[in-house]
């Protein structure tokens, strides 16, 4: 058996949940299981220590101590419902400025990259222009110390 489930019915014995036939399968475990045998003593040490405080807790305090923990579960509870939303509108918000910002951005480099494309365009024009309007180019051609390769078959 798992040792939690021991732990579990160890914890019911105190509170006196067992029935009898649970009783004595855990005493049966007790008596295998050195483990389970020395946190069953530890257990009836604790149990035998708050029997002989004997103080009652008196009523008042039991609901203090309910009212504290009640309304620091509403204010948990609050201020998670009401921090989350606020969280998630505030980073949407970064994003959206930051996209706007990175557009604004994107946009100025796309401008900047029309106005090179129109500068080189034109300097590709006047180029060309220049150079269709020189002259042709003549050359004479003289041949000195002529070597004329021919075939033997």
């Amino acid at each position: 058996m798992e040792q939690e489930k021991i732990n579990k019915m160890i914890d019911a014995f105190f509170h006196d949940e067992l029935t009898n036939v649970e009783e004595t399968f855990l005493f049966t475990v007790l008596a295998e299981n050195e483990f389970t045998a020395t946190y069953f003593k530890e257990m009836l040490k604790f149990h035998e220590a708050v029997k002989m405080s004997g103080e009652e807790v008196p009523k008042e305090l039991d609901d203090k101590i309910l009212n504290k923990i009640i309304s620091v579960k509403a204010d948990k509870e609050n201020s998670k419902f009401n921090i989350r939303p606020l969280l998630v509108y505030l980073i949407a918000g970064l994003f959206f400025i930051l996209s706007l910002f990175f557009y604004r951005q994107l946009q100025g480099y796309h401008e900047e990259l029309m106005e090179v494309r129109k500068i080189v365009n034109y300097q590709n024009k006047e180029i060309s222009l220049f150079m269709n309007s020189l002259p042709a180019a003549k050359v004479n051609e003289t041949f000195k110390n002529q070597v004329i390769v021919q075939k033997n078959l």
